[in-house]
């Protein structure tokens, strides 16, 4: 008799576990089937919707959403000003995942994973408020990110080029540039720029450092602090620089500082002040003021 119990016992017991295994089995169909039909079905809503941007050229080659946990990962992304067909960004890779915890806050907001400029950056990015998705909010940090190859600064024509980390805090609306406001904060080692002839005659400068911080409001970029630190060229640096959202090289600069420089860089002939030759024979810092445009600076003695 009880031989007879325990058999049965043990099939009622693996009879119950079978059942689960079925449960389980197809609980994970489901799951995988939904996520399924969702990715393939998220990938064209995306597209369509950024054929739909009126300011922007978005274009982007691989689009793959993942179910579990929710969240996209996209590749080759290039974007372009519309009107002008202006390059504004060239990214590798990106990975968005929706951030709960900003629901609990009435807004809308992801967090982001990218690779772009030879750099890896981390930030989230958010909207206002469930009710006005045009305001914006950016965090974003990035380390190793390379000059030479973003394209707004190879539009200036310098032949910028260094290395080093970003940390950027901005809030406004996309479709109003004066509604802009923020903070920056950027670190770079070895940077160097091309000579600007007449007056820097050396074909290349390089310095070994540059550590700056500035805010933004209403297009306008103050520069809080800008230091420079080399054997050959040296200084600080502060002022404003008004934003053209249509032609960064339009942008006016309002900028004073001292700098310390070594004289084979420059062109003695078009330096009007003889005080600053004098300055820099004698290796003390120049009091300077630079005015005029992004494009076409003019470096004048600060009196």
């Amino acid at each position: 008799m009880s031989l007879g119990r325990s058999r049965r016992k043990s099939s009622i017991k693996l009879g119950k576990r079978h059942t689960y295994y079925l449960i389980y089995g197809l609980f994970v169909f489901t799951i995988v089937f939904c996520g399924n039909s969702f990715s393939s079905r998220i990938e064209p809503m995306i597209r369509a919707e950024l054929q739909k941007q009126q300011q922007f050229d978005i274009q982007i080659q691989s689009i793959h959403p993942i179910f579990f946990p929710p969240q996209i990962d996209l590749s080759a992304i290039n974007v372009k000003e519309k009107a002008t067909g202006r390059q504004l960004a060239v990214i590798d890779r990106l990975l968005v995942r929706l951030d709960l915890l900003s629901l609990l806050k009435t807004r809308l907001a992801v967090s982001l994973g990218a690779s772009a400029y030879g750099a890896l950056f981390d930030g989230i990015v958010g909207t206002g408020s469930f009710f006005n998705v045009n305001a914006f909010s950016v965090d974003l940090d990035c380390e190793n990110v390379a000059l030479e190859k973003i394209p707004e600064i190879n539009a200036l024509g310098l032949g910028l080029m260094g290395k080093g980390s970003l940390s950027l805090d901005l809030q406004g609306d996309i479709y109003d540039p004066k509604s802009c406001r923020g903070d920056l904060v950027l670190s770079l080692k070895n940077p160097a720029f091309n000579g600007i002839p007449p007056l820097i005659i050396a074909p290349r400068v390089q310095v070994n450092s540059l550590d700056l911080s500035a805010r933004l409001e209403n297009l306008v970029l103050v520069l809080e602090q800008m230091k420079l630190d080399g054997q050959s060229l040296s200084g600080n640096m502060s002022g404003n620089i008004g934003i053209d959202p249509v032609n960064i090289n339009n942008s006016q600069l309002d900028l004073k500082g001292q700098v310390k420089a070594d004289l084979k860089l420059f062109n003695q002939n078009v330096i009007v002040q003889k005080k600053a030759i004098a300055l820099m024979q004698a290796g003390k810092p120049i009091p300077v003021k630079i005015s005029e445009s992004l494009g076409a600076p003019w470096v004048s003695l600060e009196e």
